[in-house]
């Protein structure tokens, strides 16, 4: 198997200043460079350390199958495990700013290469799992390019946890011991594992260098761009993150992703609690600025929604704690309302978009 080596782009967070002193000294008024400063503390303290983190645990993961893939052994198994669920949190944290270098393409966009349910809601288990059984049967060359080029559907982190989390005969008891026996006895197994794996780290270094060297082969990266301003479909910076996270909210709410994702690895509720406090430190900030989208509300009088979206998130987690997927989806219902009025009613930014049921 072809490996890849990556070289991690280094980030240097950058001061936020306006003219003659720093923002964070401003008083929080509802403006435009009020505005202007948040969406660029959203980018730097919560974005891009996504994008990162989502690099970082894709390695931690790739370095973990070969591993396994090497010692053949359950401890071994056991680490490459945990390691999918830190990636697949990670993803969970990431996932709700699908713009830019996750989503530049309008046919073949990252993201659906690495989270096949996020197109349509398809749950395309069986469909993987049937896949890895004829890879492992045939006399096909399992090497990078060929995971390179899989259709979609076939990689990504529903294929990882397919291939760590469940037996290729489908009908069996899983246990790890009598998945450790299918990959000693089935050696091309570990070849679509690692192919897989290699296919799922091309893409997190994609993301990550699109987001910070270089977008779709520009000079400029697309942290530069967005802004900048400069956004392919014309939309404004805060526009763009307000409708990247409801369309998830949106996501959530309708195609049950809690009861899809948690069939093998059972991990769904720690991704979605990964989720909802990506959502609340975005809109609350990381830093101890006031230039954040909540603050922001309510310097310009719109307290009681701020009130009210806390409420919300708040319902979001307990329900996250206790594992209750009806209150979950109604809390994420609410919340999905939020984005589509109160805050950027409480920003006053006109979105200029009509928002749907679907993703």
């Amino acid at each position: 198997m072809q490996k890849i080596k990556f070289v991690f782009s280094s980030l240097v967070l950058f001061l936020l200043v306006a003219c003659g002193g720093s923002r964070s000294n401003d008083p929080v008024v509802l403006s435009q460079d009020s505005l202007d400063v948040a969406v660029e503390e959203i980018v730097d303290t919560a974005i891009i350390p996504a994008t990162n983190n989502f690099l970082q645990k894709s390695i931690e993961l790739d370095n973990a199958i070969e591993s396994f893939c090497t010692s053949q052994s359950i401890p071994a198994l056991e680490t490459a495990q945990l390691n999918w669920k830190a990636l697949a949190d990670a993803w969970y944290r990431l996932q709700p700013y699908n713009f830019g270098p996750l989503n530049d393409d309008i046919v073949f966009p990252s993201y659906i290469y690495i989270d096949s349910l996020r197109l349509r809601g398809t749950d395309y288990t069986e469909t993987v799992r049937q896949e890895i059984q004829r890879d492992i049967l045939s006399e096909q060359a399992l090497n990078y390019e060929y995971f390179k080029n899989k259709n979609f559907k076939f990689v990504g982190l529903l294929a990882l946890e397919i291939s760590l989390f469940d037996l290729t005969a489908a009908d069996d008891q899983f246990t790890n011991i009598r998945l450790l026996q299918e990959y000693t006895s089935q050696p091309r197994k570990c070849d679509v594992l690692r192919g897989l794996s290699a296919a799922m780290l091309t893409r997190a270094e994609y993301i990550n260098n699109g987001w910070t060297v270089s977008f779709k082969g520009e000079a400029a990266s697309y942290r530069s761009l967005f802004l900048s301003g400069n956004i392919e479909d014309g939309s404004a910076p805060v526009n763009k993150i307000i409708t990247s996270v409801q369309e998830y909210l949106d996501y959530l709410k309708n195609r049950g992703v809690v009861s899809i994702s948690d069939k093998l690895s059972a991990h769904s509720w720690s991704m979605m609690g990964a989720s909802l406090s990506e959502v609340k430190n975005m809109l609350a900030g990381r830093t101890q600025t006031k230039f954040n989208i909540l603050d922001i509300m309510s310097a310009g009088g719109h307290g009681q929604s701020v009130e009210t979206v806390k409420e919300n998130i708040a319902l979001a987690q307990s329900a996250i704690g206790n594992n209750d997927s009806v209150l979950f989806e109604s809390a994420v219902a609410q919340l999905d309302g939020n984005f589509k009025r109160e805050i950027p009613n409480g920003l006053e930014v006109e979105l200029g978009i009509t928002f749907t049921d679907g993703d």
